[in-house]
């Protein structure tokens, strides 16, 4: 609270008063909208107050205020609600929407896993000789291994340049309906590009690694 070096004389609603104090700029509503002026009036009653309580006695604190109001205003029955849930409705829409792309977000890399390990299983049988010959010519198995993955390693990457403009698009949209919001970092799409391409790997490294340690002696036994 900023002291005033000189009163001065306010008029808001009809109410005139003195001006004591100035405070900085806070939220009181949800962060969708900007920050409006706000004016405390000390001589009115609103029917509520504000108490803080220490974190590890708020059932002890609610007890203490419930005697308390129980003495003073026993006509009228005690309630109470917890500042933070009420912050917490005012972004509830937000948090359905959270756990909705939560879920079909999962959904989504569940079935794109299913269709990497049929992919590097046909892959790996159609090339099956090839690996083979390669085996014969003393290629390693990391070689191998390097060979199989980078086909599909080429397709994430194609698909992650494809999905980052249209991500940046909506993500855009979507912050832009916050009057305050952060603003989009390139390292969150790079994560998340790498984060792709390590999960595909660990989807199909058990068709590659089969297939790069198979014994070619079985695989050209026939040629």
């Amino acid at each position: 609270l900023l002291k005033l070096s000189s009163i001065r004389i306010f008029q808001y609603g009809g109410t005139t008063g003195k001006v004591i104090g100035v405070v900085k700029d806070f939220h009181f509503e949800s962060l969708h909208e900007p920050i409006v002026p706000l004016v405390f009036e000390p001589g009115q009653f609103f029917g509520r107050i504000s108490v803080k309580l220490a974190g590890n006695q708020v059932q002890a604190g609610i007890e203490t205020l419930e005697k308390v109001w129980e003495e003073f205003l026993p006509h009228r029955p005690f309630e109470y609600e917890f500042l933070s849930m009420q912050y917490k409705n005012l972004y509830e829409a937000e948090q359905k929407q959270g756990q909705l792309f939560v879920i079909f977000a999962s959904l989504a890399i569940l079935i794109a896993c299913l269709g990497l390990f049929g992919l590097a299983t046909f892959n790996a049988a159609q090339r099956v000789k090839e690996i083979g010959i390669r085996k014969v010519l003393g290629a390693s198995v990391p070689s191998i291994l390097g060979l199989l993955s980078k086909e599909i390693v080429i397709l994430i990457i194609v698909a992650n340049l494809i999905a980052w403009p249209v991500a940046w698009y909506f993500m855009d949209k979507w912050l832009g309906t916050f009057a305050y919001h952060i603003s989009m970092d390139v390292f969150a799409y790079l994560l998340a590009g790498v984060l792709a391409v390590l999960i595909a790997l660990i989807t199909v490294s058990t068709q590659t690694i089969k297939a790069a340690m198979s014994n070619p002696a079985n695989t050209l036994r026939y040629e």
